[in-house]
């Protein structure tokens, strides 16, 4: 859809358990995943907006 429109578009999915496995990880280690997650994200952000600026 995004390039449709001229835009680039990306997603992340992160996951908590695995499947048929009733019990879920711990909030802490669920917390630092999604932490490295955003972090992955906003990295890969400022690298893809500094490309566009330098040419």
């Amino acid at each position: 859809m995004a390039a449709q429109r001229g835009l680039r578009a990306a997603c992340l999915t992160a996951c908590s358990n695995d499947i048929g496995d009733p019990q879920l990880v711990p909030d802490n280690v669920l917390a630092a995943g999604v932490d490295r997650m955003v972090r992955v994200a906003l990295e890969a952000i400022v690298t893809l907006a500094a490309r566009e600026l330098q040419g």
